[in-house]
């Protein structure tokens, strides 16, 4: 043993020696040659050069979008040295957009290139002695135009009935002056609205049946006076939704479908702030954070077009004068608050008025019983709370309110119409992802409205559209007060298996009416099958009912034994992709409804006793049959997208069989499409096309002296109609970029080709003359809008 480790030993101090002598042997081949292993050369002794090491100095700073201030992240920063140029230093910012980097003193040249924004090449100068502030860069992006025309949501909605249109989309559709309500209207099974309508008329349906919601809460209208704007500001709103034939249980009191605006969150990374000022009107927005988990939004807007209008009419017309400028004004304000990860709330507060007054002078063509002064005001608010709660991670509570109050007050001479009205709606859902396949939604919606109406006006028959009075003198005269309770309770369920191609949607509603004392259920039931990657098939089928308005249920001027019309909805459709992942190409969707509504509330000229007018039953019934399409197509330049209805409504009671509704419009087609023209200037344009209003020709008048008024001899009823509705709309946008704002200047013309599209006939009050009201010609809108 001892020979062995003697030898080991041995081994081991010459295997050392050996390296050793290896190390020393390299040094000496490094010292002969002056050649550093470990270093880059220095500049040789002979070329006249000196070594110098400059001073760093470590620099902060920030990089920023251009116009938005957005902070850019994971941004590549290059810096180059006057001295050494062949050298570039880097860094790289952080999440909130900072940067730390260390530069030798002088000379410096900023180099960013990111895709999708411009080349910055920037000078810079570091003097020793003089205090370094932060460097701020802003990056210009290549394009701030909005490319979006996939309906909001596609794919992850939960009712497969729901349209949806992002800001982006609505902002700049032509003719509709960045509103989205009036974007909504470019929607297959929207029919276009008859005059100077407010309302929104889906698929046949009566306006009157149509539901307008601000994030899920009631209120009456959704439209300023005239339809010209929506009555939130559209900067507050993140997407419009746009329900129809088949939409599921977590809505009721409604035969037709809703519109709902989805107020935005404010943003919190900073403060925003946005002003604009066009020929109808001017507001302004300031959004951001209170502090680490709050934030809040205000906006403003005011109208001024009708003081174009006043001075434009005059005082001195011999018919009219204007004593108050047709005006509108709203107010949306919000507060967010992120109480804790699991818990959130939001405030919403929304203002709306419309004001208008004029004076008719001379009694409209001779009938003296139109004449006078003429006022209306409309106004509403809502206060909207709304709590969400996290209870785990498969379940969500969420629960709001809408309080506030609604006046309606209209003037014409000896006759009005009054009401005022206090509001309480509230709405309590619980989400439950249930297993893999199943997911639940488990909710309560109800309403209470305190009313105080009076109205004053004549008893009217208004068959086939057509309005004369009873008898001359014989005014109907209200005034009361009812209190209204709706309330509803559904569940809704989504049945689909992670490996299968088949969702089912079955839900059901039950409704209560505290007027009519009716308990109502409504089942309703969904289907959707994956075909393929692209393809889908969709069916949807169910009961709906809507409750009578308050004042039909008049003891005297009413029927109080009016029940809910009621109405069932089938349709059937496909979706198909046709992009297979890309980011151009085509997306289709093709829808089939149909819709059986009966108890309908209808006039009557029955009589309950010899004495007692029968003013309403529920006698009245209809259907509301069609195809939607909806094609949309999208490049890196320009897209667009087509919607077409091809639909027939119909309508009829006791007194009238059934024939077309006055709502029905064979055809309806639109067409949308934006190009981008570079610079950022971007051309939009709009083309509408749809089959004219029906109308009840009046064939004469006979004077009745008992009376003293004149009776209208009614054709067939609303078996004419109007010519076809066409109108052109065009848009110009440019945007102009600066540091940390941007200027926006927009052109929009509605009717650029100043057609006159008949909107209704009006005859003289003996009916022996009749004119065509056409609707508005060439309307010009130049605005600009500022964005910090």
């Amino acid at each position: 043993m001892d020979r062995f480790v003697s030898v080991d030993t041995r081994i081991t101090t010459a295997g050392i020696s050996s390296m050793v002598g290896l190390i020393l042997c390299m040094v000496l081949i490094c010292c002969v040659w002056n050649k550093p292993v470990f270093a880059e050369d220095p500049p040789a002794p002979d070329s006249g050069q000196v070594v110098v090491s400059l001073p760093t100095i470590t620099l902060q700073g920030t990089l920023f979008e251009k116009g938005t201030k957005r902070p850019l992240s994971r941004v590549n920063i290059y810096c180059f040295p006057a001295a050494s140029p062949e050298k570039p230093i880097k860094t790289v910012t952080n999440e909130a957009g900072r940067f730390s980097i260390e530069v030798p003193e002088g000379k410096l040249k900023w180099v960013l290139s990111v895709s999708g924004f411009r080349r910055l090449e920037q000078e810079d100068e570091l003097a020793a002695g003089v205090v370094i502030k932060p460097r701020v860069f802003y990056l210009e992006r290549t394009t701030y135009l909005s490319y979006e025309t996939t309906v909001y949501g596609q794919t992850d909605k939960r009712d497969e009935k729901t349209k949806s249109l992002t800001q982006a989309q609505f902002a700049t559709v032509p003719g509709a002056n960045g509103d989205p309500v009036k974007a909504v209207q470019n929607l297959p099974g929207v029919n276009r609205s008859p005059g100077f309508s407010s309302q929104i008329i889906i698929e046949g349906s009566s306006p009157n049946d149509t539901r307008y919601f601000i994030d899920n809460q009631n209120v009456p209208i959704i439209f300023h006076f005239g339809g010209l704007s929506s009555v939130v500001l559209p900067e507050a709103i993140d997407h419009v939704d746009y329900l129809s034939a088949g939409f599921g249980p977590e809505y009721g009191q409604t035969t037709a479908g809703l519109v709902n605006l989805a107020v935005k969150d404010p943003q919190t990374d900073r403060m925003h702030g946005m002003l604009f000022v066009d020929l109808l009107n001017s507001g302004g927005m300031v959004e951001g954070p209170i502090d680490d988990h709050s934030s809040f939004l205000v906006g403003v807007r005011q109208s001024y077009i009708g003081f174009a209008l006043k001075a434009a009419i005059g005082n001195n017309n011999k018919n009219f004068s204007l004593t108050a400028v047709p005006e509108f004004r709203d107010i949306v304000l919000e507060y967010k608050n992120t109480i804790s990860p699991t818990d959130s709330l939001k405030i919403v507060g929304v203002g709306s008025q419309d004001t208008f007054a004029f004076l008719l002078k001379q009694p409209a063509d001779e009938d003296p019983s139109i004449r006078g002064s003429f006022n209306l005001d409309t106004h509403f608010f809502r206060i909207i709370p709304e709590w969400t709660h996290q209870y785990s991670a498969n379940m969500t509570g969420r629960f709001s309110l809408g309080m506030g109050k609604d006046a309606v007050h209209v003037d014409l001479g000896e006759t009005y119409f009054h009401i005022d009205q206090s509001v309480l709606t509230g709405r309590a859902e619980l989400e439950d992802q249930v297993n893999d396949a199943w997911k639940s939604y488990v909710g309560i919606d109800a309403q209470s409205n305190w009313t105080t109406m009076s109205f004053q006006f004549p008893v009217v028959n208004n068959q086939g559209g057509v309005s004369s009075t009873r008898s001359a003198g014989d005014l109907a005269t209200v005034s009361q007060h009812y209190d209204t309770r709706t309330l509803g309770l559904y569940w809704r369920n989504v049945l689909h298996a992670p490996d299968s191609r088949l969702s089912f949607m079955p839900g059901v509603r039950l409704s209560y009416f505290n007027l009519t004392k009716e308990n109502i259920l409504e089942p309703r039931v969904g289907v959707k099958y994956a075909l393929d990657h692209g393809w889908t098939l969709r069916a949807a089928s169910g009961l709906y009912n809507q409750a009578p308005q308050p004042g039909n249920l008049d003891a005297t001027y009413g029927n109080p034994n009016l029940k809910s019309q009621r109405a069932v909805h089938d349709t059937f459709g496909f979706e198909k992709d046709f992009r297979d992942g890309a980011a151009t190409g085509w997306t289709i969707s093709n829808d089939f409804f149909y819709k059986r509504i009966y108890d309908i509330t209808a006039r009557s000229t029955a009589f309950v006793t010899p004495s007692q007018p029968e003013y309403y039953n529920n006698s009245g019934h209809g259907r509301s049959y069609g195809m939607e399409f909806l094609g949309k197509y999208k490049t890196s330049s320009w897209q667009g997208w087509i919607s077409y209805t091809l639909s027939r409504s119909t309508r009829g009671d006791a007194q009238t069989p059934e024939t077309l509704s006055p709502y029905d419009q064979t055809h309806l087609l639109t067409a949308v499409g934006d190009v981008a023209l570079g610079r950022n200037w971007k051309l939009s344009t709009r083309v509408r096309y749809s089959t004219g209003n029906l109308y009840t020709p009046i064939v004469g008048g006979i004077f009745d002296i008992d009376n003293d008024t004149y009776t209208p001899i009614r054709g067939d009823i609303y078996s004419r109609r109007m010519g076809a509705f066409f109108q052109a709309d065009i848009r110009l946008d440019k945007k102009w970029i600066y540091d940390t704002w941007i200027l926006t200047g927009y052109l929009d013309i509605e009717n650029v080709t100043n057609r006159a599209n008949p909107q209704e006939v009006n005859y003289s009050y003996d009916y022996q003359q009749s004119a065509v009201v056409s609707g508005l010609p060439i309307l010009p809108t130049f605005g600009v809008k500022m964005e910090f």
